[in-house]
């Protein structure tokens, strides 16, 4: 079996590491390996960039520091695993880029959510990212912000005609990558699914006391993939846990309350006594009720891409208005606090 690897951000070396090593497993095991990387094609920015912290508006030279790295890394990869493949820069030819160039010029902000091309919406799959690390929730942007929208689009673009000729030269059995819903990464695996080719994505383990040590691999995305697992868990009700995963579930919750990963997205545990009753002033009498609310931006890069789909229509069109229904409700209830 043929399996493409498409792998254009080495500089991420968690990711590229664990990704080399599946795919080391693989080649071992009888597969071809196909390993095509980035190559400085995504120069202007791209995700290794911010995972670096590297702004959209930072000097081209801290943007080539992060390339320079990339290519360091995808070498040692390169060379120590024995994958053969190419650089995306080598795919796409100056006729490509010049039809890439006339693209982004003729696109406006109202064009580009239904920009479409071979029946890919490009113009949507262009914009996780930028949606995540500007956590919009709209397309209401700044003339900056347009600038770093276009550049995501460009990117989708040059994924787009590389990975089109990967599937027609290599025609792969299987598609890989690190993360399925990033742009470029989910351009390429569109273009296996419109071939039949099925795809699938790698992701660091969902347990934060040791999320770098344990790795994903599932089909599709991880808005596949975790429903799937859901469903799955009814066949595995009956099965008794044993003592070490029940530590790994305990070392999770502790890790949760440590506060000490970015994926917490809260503060630690206090160390100290809290008084909830005494802060808010709340009667002894009163049962205390408390919201979650959550953050618009995940849900709606993931709505962008065609990600995300629910099931049902949400019984509040915003958390706003199920808020307000919540205070109202709350004011008849003297035995309540919200």
């Amino acid at each position: 079996m043929k399996i493409l690897f498409f792998a254009p951000h080495s500089a991420i070396w968690v990711h590229a590491f664990p990704e080399a090593l599946v795919a080391e497993a693989l080649k071992q095991g009888g597969h071809e390996i196909v390993y095509v990387t980035c190559g400085r094609k995504l120069q202007r920015y791209c995700v290794a960039m911010s995972a670096y912290r590297v702004a959209p508006a930072a000097p081209d030279m801290n943007k080539l520091q992060i390339c320079d790295l990339c290519d360091a890394r995808k070498q040692i990869i390169r060379e120590q695993f024995g994958f053969k493949g190419c650089d995306m820069s080598e795919l796409i030819t100056s006729e490509d880029e010049c039809h890439v160039e006339e693209i982004v010029a003729g696109i406006t902000r109202d064009s580009l959510t239904t920009f479409e091309l071979n029946g890919l919406a490009i113009g949507q799959l262009a914009l996780y990212q930028f949606m995540l690390l500007r956590k919009r929730i709209n397309m209401d942007l700044s003339v900056q912000e347009w600038g770093e929208c276009l550049n995501e689009f460009r990117n989708a673009l040059y994924a787009f005609y590389a990975a089109k000729k990967l599937m027609d030269q290599e025609r792969p059995d299987r598609v890989v990558v690190y993360n399925g819903l990033y742009s470029v990464n989910r351009v390429c695996c569109k273009l296996a699914e419109q071939r039949g080719v099925p795809h699938y994505f790698m992701h660091a383990g969902g347990n934060l006391s040791n999320r770098l040590q344990t790795l994903l691999l599932g089909r599709g995305d991880t808005f596949q993939y975790m429903p799937h697992c859901v469903e799955t868990y009814a066949k595995f009700t009956q099965v008794p846990c044993t003592g070490r995963l029940l530590k790994l579930v305990t070392d999770h919750y502790l890790e949760l309350l440590r506060g000490r990963s970015h994926f917490v997205y809260s503060s630690r545990k206090s160390t100290g006594l809290f008084d909830t009753r005494a802060r808010f002033g709340v009667r002894p009498a009163q049962k205390l009720l408390l919201v979650t609310m959550g953050s618009y931006d995940e849900e709606v890069a993931a709505e962008m891409v065609g990600a995300r789909h629910l099931l049902a229509p949400p019984l509040f069109p915003t958390q706003i208005e199920w808020i307000r229904a919540l205070l109202g409700f709350v004011k008849t209830r003297s035995d309540l606090f919200l």
